[in-house]
């Protein structure tokens, strides 16, 4: 990583309090333009890395997060998830 980019990122997780994980990246997709990925950040609202928002996303991620919904909905209601 370029020494501004460290110091982007360093800025950035100091600002909005967000780790390293959810800073690169936003840092990548506003290349590395401070001000530009702050207000994104602030826009999408904090994040949990286990559920980026959209367009964080990699391909195949809503395949994941619905097996997880499937596995909780058949937790949560084996008798219905049977019936149908």
């Amino acid at each position: 990583m370029a020494g501004n980019q460290a110091g982007a990122l360093a800025e950035f997780c100091a600002v909005t309090q967000a780790t390293e994980t959810q800073a690169v990246p936003i840092l990548e997709a506003c290349g590395y333009q401070l001000e530009a990925a702050i207000e994104l950040f602030f826009a999408a609202g904090p994040t949990d890395v286990a559920d980026p928002p959209p367009f964080l996303r990699q391909p195949g991620d809503d395949e994941v997060l619905a097996r997880k919904l499937q596995q909780q909905y058949v937790q949560l209601c084996p008798r219905t998830y049977d019936s149908i």
